[in-house]
């Protein structure tokens, strides 16, 4: 105590310096991370710009090899990639086109499954709400006490779903044609044969048709402008909420 008294000065000058110090690095430290911060939004952006303008060189390309007759469409197959189509009749697209044409299809990744859609339309059915479920095993891999079960048992019980095959498959995920089918099937909505829909990807003779035509016209399906369905694209929550809030409606 005596000698800080002594070299009090000298002890307040030790102190200024080191208080200085810190405040130096952690102001060069929030300046290093303001900086980099920057750095990765300029870089963002510079990509976005990059990749937008390779697309625009592309779409300009493809245009001057169409003929009169056609026009350039764009397909997501796991990059943009576009080519020539006749303008009239039905456009080229999904997975199956990407593969066609030699391009692997983009990697889809699901968030409802098999067993959310059966839980989803029980609920939302007023014979599935009121459904008493039968304690008999329906599926081998629909086992007592999952959260699924009395679901299941109900769609079973009320013919939505034939056990026949035994396996279930509940975390499988679904597209869209498999929950439309299901929701039509457990509706009672009488199928509709021939094109009647909109859609351009939805053929005559596809499994999936009749219901695709039954669901537009009972008003469970819109067209959102582009005349596609998109009937083998992962099923995604939110589109089947859609679908099912009209259900209730």
């Amino acid at each position: 105590m005596n000698f800080i008294k002594a070299h009090k000065g000298l002890f307040i000058t030790l102190v200024v310096i080191v208080l200085i110090s810190v405040a130096g690095l952690t102001w060069g430290k929030s300046l290093n991370s303001s900086s980099l911060m920057g750095d990765l939004s300029a870089n963002i952006k510079k990509n976005v710009s990059i990749k937008k303008n390779v697309n625009i060189k592309k779409m300009d390309l493809c245009q001057n090899k169409c003929s009169a007759g056609e026009t350039c469409i764009k397909l997501e197959c796991g990059t943009s990639e576009f080519f020539c189509s006749p303008k009239t009749g039905p456009r080229p697209s999904g997975d199956a086109e990407c593969i066609k044409r030699g391009y692997g299809a983009p990697v889809q990744q699901g968030d409802f499954t098999r067993a959310d859609m059966v839980k989803a339309v029980v609920l939302a059915s007023p014979k599935g709400s009121s459904c008493v479920p039968s304690a008999t095993p329906t599926y081998t891999d629909v086992l007592p006490g999952t959260w699924y079960y009395d679901y299941v048992g109900c769609a079973v019980q009320l013919g939505w779903l034939n056990s026949a095959s035994g396996v279930l498959k509940p975390d499988e995920f679904l597209n869209r044609a498999e929950v439309i089918k299901f929701i039509v099937t457990a509706l009672g909505v009488p199928k509709v044969a021939g094109q009647t829909e909109p859609y351009t990807d939805v053929m005559d003779g596809a499994w999936f048709q009749g219901y695709v035509a039954a669901a537009y016209q009972a008003g469970l399906v819109l067209d959102s402008g582009d005349h596609l369905f998109h009937p083998s694209d992962l099923a995604m929550r939110q589109w089947s909420a859609d679908v099912l809030a009209r259900v209730v409606r």
